[in-house]
This record gives C-alpha cells, sequence and structure tokens, in this order.
C-alpha cells in the first residue's frame, strides 16, 4: 500500500511539471505582426561647391537624412487630368520673361487642372528655392506663415502633386544620368518630368564646356533625353536653361542658347529660367560686360552667385504655374 501510494505521488508530480512547462512555454510565444514594418536606411546627401574655377561661387552646403524604403509605396496623389486637356508633343512652350504677367490671367479650371497634373522635378539648391515659393504662394502651413513667405497667397495654388527632389550638385553628366534613372524608377507615379543644371555647372575654365559644346552638347544630353523621352511616349518632359548667378560665363550663355535653339526647333517644352531672372520687373535685361546674362541683384541677396530672395520665388512660382496650365491645356498666348 505505501508503495501504491509512492508510485501515485510521482504520477501527479510528473504531471504538474509538465502541465507548468506547458504554460511557460505559451507564456513566452511572440505575437505575429501580420503586416511587417517598412525597413528604412537612411542616407546622407550632401551638396559639395565647385571643384575648381577661376571665379569660384558659392552654393549652398547642406546634409540631408533620406529614408529609403526598401518596397514601392503608392504615391498619396494620383489624380491626372483629362486626357484631351494635356499638352501634345510637337508644340513649342516656351516660358520666359515674358509670361509673367499671364500670372494673374490662368482660368481657374486650368489651374485645377494643372494642380492635378503629377510633376516630378530633380535639383538642387536653387530649385528648392522654387519650391519653397510653390509653398508660399500656396500658404498650406500647419502654423503660422513663414517670414521668409512674400505676401502673396492663395489656397488655389495646391502643388502637393509636384514634386521637387533635392539632388546633390555632381558632375553635369551625372545629373542626366541621375535624372533618366530616376525617371525610369518612377516613370508610374508622375505624369511629367524634368531636371535642371545648376548655375555652378556653367562656369569658364573646368570641366563644363564639354557640354557648350555643340557635339557633345548632342552625344551626352539630348540624346540620353531623347532616349528616355521615346521610351515613354506618353509621359511630358520639360527641357530648362540654366540657371544664373551675378557672375556671367561664356559657357552659360553657350548652353542657354543651344537649349533654346533645340526647343524651338524640335517642339519641345522649356521653361526659360535664365531669361526670367537676367530681367527686372520692368522687362530690361541685365548682362555683365561681356554681354553674357546675369541674375537680376533684386532676385537675389547674394554678391556673385544666384540662389533666390522673396522675389526671385515669388516670380519663378509664378512662371511654373503659367507652365503647368499650358501643359494642362490653357492656350493663351504670351504677348
Amino acid at each position: 500500500m505505501f508503495r501504491k501510494r509512492l508510485t501515485m505521488i510521482g504520477i501527479i508530480i510528473f504531471l504538474s511539471a509538465c502541465q507548468s512547462s506547458q504554460q511557460t512555454t505559451k507564456n513566452t510565444e511572440l505575437p505575429v505582426d501580420p503586416t511587417p514594418a517598412l525597413e528604412t536606411s537612411a542616407v546622407n546627401v550632401e551638396v559639395p561647391g565647385p571643384t575648381s574655377s577661376p571665379t569660384p561661387l558659392s552654393i549652398a552646403t547642406a546634409t540631408f537624412t533620406i529614408p529609403v524604403a526598401t518596397s514601392t509605396a503608392t504615391p498619396q496623389h494620383t489624380a491626372t487630368p483629362d486626357s484631351t486637356s494635356t499638352f501634345q508633343p510637337g508644340k513649342t512652350i516656351v516660358v520666359d520673361h515674358t509670361s509673367i504677367e499671364l500670372f494673374d490671367q490662368i482660368p481657374d479650371e486650368y489651374i485645377k487642372a494643372a494642380s492635378q497634373i503629377r510633376l516630378m522635378v530633380r535639383g538642387a539648391s536653387v530649385e528648392d528655392n522654387i519650391h519653397l515659393g510653390l509653398d508660399c504662394l500656396w500658404g498650406n502651413f500647419p502654423g503660422r506663415r513663414p517670414s521668409r513667405c512674400f505676401d502673396t497667397y492663395d489656397s488655389k495654388f495646391d502643388r502637393s502633386n509636384w514634386s521637387f527632389q533635392f539632388r546633390s550638385n555632381p558632375s553635369w553628366i551625372d545629373k542626366v544620368i541621375d535624372f533618366v534613372e530616376q525617371a525610369d524608377l518612377q516613370i508610374q507615379d508622375y505624369d511629367v518630368f524634368s531636371f535642371a543644371f545648376g548655375y555652378v555647372d556653367g562656369q569658364d575654365g573646368g570641366t563644363f564646356p564639354l557640354i557648350s559644346d555643340t557635339d557633345n552638347f548632342q552625344k551626352y544630353y539630348i540624346n540620353q533625353v531623347e532616349k528616355l523621352e521615346g521610351a515613354h511616349p506618353d509621359k511630358t518632359f520639360i527641357m530648362w536653361t540654366m540657371s544664373l548667378a551675378r557672375l556671367g560665363f561664356q559657357n552659360t550663355q553657350n548652353f542657354n542658347n543651344m537649349v533654346r535653339q533645340y526647343a524651338n526647333e524640335n517642339g519641345k517644352i522649356l521653361l526659360d529660367i535664365a531669361d526670367i531672372e537676367s530681367h527686372d520687373p520692368y522687362g530690361n535685361q541685365v548682362a555683365n560686360e561681356q554681354g553674357y546674362e546675369i541674375i537680376y541683384q533684386g532676385y537675389t541677396n547674394e554678391e556673385r552667385s544666384g540662389h533666390l530672395n522673396q522675389a526671385g520665388q515669388e516670380r519663378m512660382a509664378k512662371a511654373v504655374w503659367v507652365l503647368m496650365s499650358r501643359i494642362a491645356g490653357w492656350k493663351q498666348d504670351s504677348p
């Protein structure tokens, strides 16, 4: 009898131990998240100044931390204008200093249509200035309106579908490569694509003369962009002249003249930022002693470079709205 009791006690102890072990295992299991978080990594993008130049210019230097997603996200804005009102290839559109006064004439329906177009622009510091000007014109700030903004604004100028993507300042060839690669990667996310060279690219005495030479202009710039356009005939592409500094350069002038000629001869869309920057609000052109275009002093607070101040940002923001309204189908011509 005593032996049987010991056996029963042993069985009870064994069963209790098993139950305790199972309970412990159950309590330490971690829940499984059915939708894992998007992994991101940080990329530091630096904006260098020019490496060599007989008359060096300054350019904003900053370090940006950009989250890089490991999967493709759906863009927040996907609205597109009616196909009957969008730009048709083969017709030249040029927005220059004479176009600024058209801003106040844009009908509301074309402002709305333009705001629905998904625009991608790859650029650096001057394009970031324009991005700020567009925000100021829109006036959509969560708190108090920043003091850096100009007085003009209206909520109808919703530019939330227009992405000005900050790009570093490598060589001009690398900027062409960057645009082609990024446009291909983001081709489904946008309707209109563009990029811009910066005023630092046009200095004399460096490697830039390659692009102001007719053959290399065609080979390394035009051919690459035309190949991209040919691969995506349902998309629209905008060309830019090169922005200006207070110092004028032959390379910059040569490049801008070639871009203007190419756009006019081939039915392209051109945002002539150089023409806009080199004319004061009364339409008078400013140039250096050699006759090269320079930015009007009233549009920048700098003595040698060409970053835009409030007046310059407002002027360029209005130019972009005229351009996008024309792309949306507004047929008003410059006077």
